[in-house]
Order: structure tokens, then sequence, then C-alpha cells
């Protein structure tokens, strides 16, 4: 498996911005352009930018984000390669993680103050007694939303799923008797990250700039 992430500014220079946007196509740019938050257009950006960077030797086309297609469930794929692959993005950081072969789920979140509570009916009876029980419920809360979300990133199905259908298992997950191999990524302090796999694996870092 591989993981790669970079980190942007959250106040960007909208000149650059505008050129990093001038390498995607032109539908891209424009559904990227619907959001109205910088970390959101940002995240967007450089995950595709990413995915240009690491897949351009892999197709024939030498752009490979005009072969870039999505699942019913709004799910990236590229036909042409055998290689999955998975994005995520919060706070100041992109990251994509690449499998080849077997299915694969990232996710991100920065850990912020929230009211878990009404994030309740998301986990299960046991879930939900050890992160209101630890002595950090935040961290733990956003230990299992992590797990449970790469798991429905990885299945193709996303938030689709009802994340109480996830049954988390320390370093394994569980959705409809499926087992998932969970890894947690150190990636940056108050940061929360995991992926999700089909396979057990080695997990190699790597960090891109632009």
């Amino acid at each position: 498996m591989e993981i790669f992430y970079t980190r942007f500014d959250d106040k960007p220079d909208q000149k650059k911005l505008n050129h990093y946007l001038n390498f995607l196509p032109s539908s891209m740019r424009a559904d990227i352009l619907k959001y109205q938050s910088p970390t959101d257009i940002q995240g967007r950006l450089f995950g595709k930018l990413i995915l240009k960077k690491i897949f351009k030797n892999y197709c024939n086309d030498q752009d490979i984000l005009h072969q870039l297609k999505y699942n019913q469930y709004g799910r990236p794929y590229i036909p042409c390669l055998n290689i999955d692959f998975s994005i995520s993005h919060s706070g100041e950081y992109t990251t994509v993680a690449m499998s080849n072969g077997f299915q694969i789920g990232i996710d991100i979140e920065k850990v912020k103050e929230i009211a878990i509570n009404e994030f309740k009916p998301m986990f299960t009876e046991s879930e939900w007694k050890t992160i209101v029980t630890s002595t950090n419920p935040l961290k733990t809360f956003y230990a299992y939303w992590t797990k449970k979300e790469s798991t429905a990133k990885a299945d193709g199905r996303g938030l689709n799923i009802p994340l109480n259908e996830i049954i988390i298992k320390d370093a394994i997950s569980i959705l409809n008797k499926k087992h998932w191999h969970l890894y947690e990524i150190d990636l940056a302090p108050d940061y929360m990250m995991h992926i999700s796999s089909e396979q057990k694996e080695v997990i190699n870092i790597h960090s891109i700039t632009f």
C-alpha cells in the first residue's frame, strides 16, 4: 500500500490557486469551484493533482484525469488500471491511498471540538461506551469515526452505508461479515487518520509538494 499526502496553506494565494486549477480538465475545475471554503477547494484540487502525479505513467493517455470515472456512489476509479485508490482531505492535508489489486479506503479528520453526542446513533453500544469512558473522548471518537469511514470508502459505497453497521474490533472492522484490516497513520498533531484494507500489507508513506 502506498500513501501520498500534501499539506497546503489554509489561506491560499489566488494566483497560485488558479495556476494549479489550470492543470485540471475544465469540468473538474468547475466542480471544484462550486465549493465556497478555501479548505474544500484546495482539498479536492490537490487530491486530483496527487492522482495526476502518481498515475501519469500507468496509462497511455498522458492526462490520466480524463479517464477518471465514478461509481454509482460517487467513488472515483480509473477503468484502465487494476489499482484501487481512495482520497480524503481535512484541515490543511489531502491524502491518497493506493493499492494494487485489492480494495482500500482512507479517512483523515482534523480533531476539533464537536458535539459528539449528536453522532451516538452511528456507533454500537459497546463502541459508544468506549468513547465516553475514555480519558480523551474526543480523540477516541475521531479514531472510531475514521476507522468506520475508511471502511465504508473501501467497500465502495461510502456514507451510503449506515456507520452503525460497521463493527470495530481493535485493528479489524467488520461489514456484512467481511473483515477489513485497519491501520492508524500518525500524520500530524491534532489529526486522526486510518486506512482500511482488504489485505494486510506493508504501508509506504510519501510526502508530495507542489
